[in-house]
């Protein structure tokens, strides 16, 4: 008996092996997160507000200028996905027969309104939609769209 009690450690507090290391995983893993939750508030993960797309579309620039031949990085993807996005759907909608739409110019139908640029570049796409942000700073705290939509309407009046 002496034995075992030499092998097991003193319990000083009344708490088991078990009780203590779950207490340090806990701790550990809390440890660990702590980075990623101070950074949460910082990380916006998409394109909501007209700022939002005007600034992603300013990085998206600034790293075209900086490495001509490079990839877009970063939160400057986030303009081409919502460029690459955007136009897609006005494609579809514009084309595919079941989700055409013939209405007057009257209507205030944004997405009918816009013409899907064939021959730009995603640069001159982005360089568009920062220069009209600039232009119409009313729009940068609305929905990310009304300034996609105005920065790419054609069909005069809509």
């Amino acid at each position: 008996m002496d034995r075992l009690q030499r092998l097991e450690p003193p319990s000083s507090s009344g708490q088991t092996n078990a009780v203590r290391v779950s207490k340090l995983v806990i701790i550990a893993g809390l440890l660990l997160a702590l980075p990623a939750l101070l950074n949460a508030a910082d990380a916006r993960t998409r394109v909501e507000t007209g700022r939002d797309l005007q600034n992603f579309c300013q990085l998206a620039i600034d790293q075209k200028l900086a490495d001509p031949g490079g990839r877009i990085t970063g939160k400057a993807r986030y303009c081409r996905q919502y460029v690459s996005g955007f136009f897609a759907s006005l494609h579809a909608m514009q084309v595919t027969e079941g989700t055409r739409k013939v209405h007057p110019n009257t209507e205030a139908d944004r997405f009918q309104c816009a013409l899907v640029p064939h021959t730009a570049s995603f640069e001159q796409l982005e360089r568009q939609i920062v220069r009209f942000g600039e232009w119409h700073p009313d729009l940068l705290d609305e929905p990310a769209i009304r300034l996609i939509q105005r920065a790419f309407d054609s069909i005069d009046p809509c």
